[in-house]
C-alpha cells in the first residue's frame, strides 16, 4: 500500500507464520500463497488478497467466538500500517497527502480504541498495557485538527449505491508527525519484542 511492493512476500510469510499460531490457518493455505507470489508486483491484487484473508479470518475468529482476537489482529495491523506510513520519509520531507493520511488515523484510532476496550482486564496484562498505549497515542492525536466538509450525497438507485463526496482538511505539524512516529515505534517493538 506504501510503495513497499518489494517486502509484501515477507509481509505475508510474516502473516502467515502468526496464522498459524493464532490457529487460523484456513485461511492462509498453499493457493493463498501461490496467488501472492504471481502477483507480488500488483498493488491492487496484493490489496485484494489482504482483503479477502482478513474477511475470512474474521469470519472465522467471529464463528469461534474469539472476537478479542479479531479485535488484536485489526489493531496489530493499524499499528504496522501507521509505523510504515510514519517511517517513509522524515516528517520535514513528507509530502503533504501522506501528512493528511496520517492525520486521519484520528478517527480511526478512537474507533480501534471502543474495539478493544470491552476486553480491557479479561485477557491479559500485555492487552492492557497495549490500550493503554493506544490511548496515550490517542492523546497525541486530540491535538489534531481534522475537519470534513461534505459536498454533496449522490445516489444511484439501479444499483443501490450511495455515495457521500466530501473534502478533508487535516492541520497536523512535523511535531505532531515526530511525536506520533515515536510512540508507534515504541507500541510497535513492544508487540514485536
Amino acid at each position: 500500500m506504501f510503495e513497499q511492493l518489494p517486502d509484501a512476500a515477507a509481509y505475508f510469510g510474516a502473516i502467515r507464520t502468526l496464522s498459524k499460531e493464532l490457529g487460523i490457518m484456513n485461511t492462509f493455505n498453499e493457493e493463498t500463497m501461490k496467488r501472492i507470489e504471481r502477483n507480488n508486483g500488483n498493488k491492487d491484487s496484493l490489496l485484494y488478497i489482504a482483503s479477502i484473508m482478513y474477511r475470512e479470518s474474521d469470519q472465522y475468529l467471529m464463528d469461534a467466538e474469539r472476537n478479542e482476537v479479531g479485535a488484536l489482529i485489526l489493531a496489530g495491523g493499524w499499528v504496522e500500517s501507521l509505523y510504515l506510513l510514519t517511517h517513509i520519509q522524515l516528517a520535514k520531507d513528507m509530502k503533504p497527502e501522506i501528512k493528511d493520511i496520517i492525520g486521519q488515523q484520528k478517527s480511526a484510532l478512537n474507533n480501534l480504541i471502543d474495539i478493544l476496550r470491552p476486553h480491557y482486564g479479561k485477557i491479559s496484562n500485555e492487552y492492557d498495557s497495549f490500550l493503554e498505549n493506544l490511548s496515550e497515542l490517542a492523546a497525541i492525536f486530540d491535538d489534531i485538527n481534522v475537519k470534513y466538509t461534505f459536498k454533496s450525497v449522490k445516489t444511484d438507485e439501479a444499483n443501490r449505491i450511495t455515495i457521500v463526496d466530501s473534502q478533508t482538511e487535516t492541520v497536523i505539524d512535523e511535531q505532531h508527525i515526530e511525536t506520533i512516529s515515536r510512540k508507534i515505534e515504541r507500541l510497535r517493538n513492544d508487540i514485536t519484542d
